[in-house]
């Protein structure tokens, strides 16, 4: 099914652009990111949601889309969740190091899962123009990482992520996202190249490349590779085990290493150790939490104890420590206990087959399958799902155009 050219501008599109650059000011130096912005963002996504219903209301019925059978099993754990958030953090009063004032995740929780469940269901799939929202988002994310990049080498280099290989640029840049930030540049870039295009396109996508290339290798973070590896196995399985998907994996890599040594000089020349973190993590073992979990597994240990002391019910989407257990799955049983994280694994099963399917059946949706799978992989080895607000966009949007696809093929039938 082919796309037209035309620009489309609709509220459809507008709230898609919105959720996803939800949290594009994480990207951004503390000193950039202010308050104000924060407030003014959630103001503009409340009222693209109000369009949205009343757009789409008519005669007190609405347009609405029903996932079959794991709209009962995530919605559930979406709940559970935020139950066990209200109860840890209300009465149990838990604290943590992850932000100052613990509510804060219950409102991060609120904002990228529960409100999307919802209201994502009233976004209509036919009035999305997917191409155009992907050059919408590359040019987005593109426009970020140079604001980053900018912030970066323009600011106390002594200060940033690329004088200490990440650790103490923490306090200002968050480098495993800026890592994803490169990752998601990569992967919109690479879902829009076509074999007969313009070729200043091609060029811009090229550079896009680059830039996500910078971004990847500076973050001085494995996990934004990781997933960019899987994302790339999507991409050979949507274009099927041929000469096209190897020449496209084959150019990708020979463009990553022709840029190696380039980034390698800059990186040198800003007193940048994150290449040299990145050896030694998977190397070398006399440096603190190096080896390849860094640190993972303690975490893991302590997180299937939790879930062993009460399997029923679970006893905290936290650890007692107040650190987070860098895995979704693990943290669900944690959190939620046996039927919940069940509930969550079962969705999870479920929508990365949909997200192949889309990816195989139309490459207007590979971005959306790419972007989800590179979600998935942050959410088991890097984030608490409180803190991940795209990864619960990228499953309803998932599950929406699949429905979607998969109505049309019963009308069609």
């Amino acid at each position: 099914m082919e796309e037209n050219n035309k620009i489309t501008i609709n509220i459809e599109m507008f709230t898609i652009w919105t959720l996803f650059s939800y949290d594009m000011l994480t990207y951004l130096p503390e000193s950039v990111s202010m308050s104000m912005m924060k407030v003014a963002y959630y103001a503009v996504l409340l009222l693209c949601y109000l369009a949205l219903f009343i757009k789409n209301t008519k005669h007190l019925q609405t347009f609405y889309y029903h996932w079959g059978f794991v709209s009962l099993p995530l919605t559930l754990f979406i709940w559970l969740y935020l139950c066990r958030m209200i109860y840890d953090i209300v009465v149990v009063g838990i604290q943590t190091e992850i932000v100052v004032n613990p509510s804060t995740l219950l409102f991060l929780f609120a904002n990228g899962m529960l409100i999307p469940l919802y209201s994502s269901r009233l976004i209509r799939i036919d009035n999305i123009c997917f191409k155009q929202l992907n050059i919408m988002l590359l040019c987005t994310y593109g426009a970020m990482a140079m604001a980053s990049l900018f912030f970066i080498y323009t600011g106390k280099s002594d200060e940033y992520m690329f004088s200490d290989g990440r650790f103490m640029g923490n306090a200002h840049i968050d480098t495993i996202a800026f890592g994803h930030l490169g990752c998601s540049i990569i992967i919109l870039s690479l879902a829009l190249f076509r074999r007969r295009q313009n070729l200043l396109f091609t060029l811009a996508l090229a550079a896009a490349v680059i830039v996500g290339t910078v971004c990847l290798f500076g973050a001085g973070s494995r996990g934004p590779m990781v997933a960019l590896a899987v994302c790339l196995l999507v991409l050979l399985y949507a274009y099927g085990i041929g000469l096209k998907a190897f020449a496209i994996m084959a150019a990708s890599l020979v463009l990553i290493i022709v840029l190696f040594p380039t980034i390698n000089q800059i990186a040198t020349e800003n007193g940048n150790l994150a290449l040299e973190r990145l050896y030694n993590s998977l190397f070398s073992q006399n440096e603190l939490d190096s080896g390849l979990s860094t640190g993972r597994d303690k975490l893991y240990r302590l997180g299937w104890e939790a879930f062993c002391d009460n399997p029923l019910l679970g006893k905290g989407f936290l650890l007692e420590n107040g650190k987070y257990v860098h895995n979704c799955v693990l943290e669900s049983f944690m959190a939620c206990g046996i039927f919940g994280g069940l509930a969550f694994t079962v969705s999870l099963i479920y929508i990365t087959y949909a997200a192949f399917a889309l990816a195989k059946r139309d490459k207007r949706y590979l971005f959306l399958s790419m972007l989800y799978m590179q979600q998935l992989m942050y959410s088991l080895f890097s984030r608490t799902l409180a803190l991940l607000p795209l990864f619960g966009i990228t499953i309803f949007l998932v599950l929406n155009v699949y429905t979607h696809e998969h109505n049309l093929s019963k009308s069609d039938g």
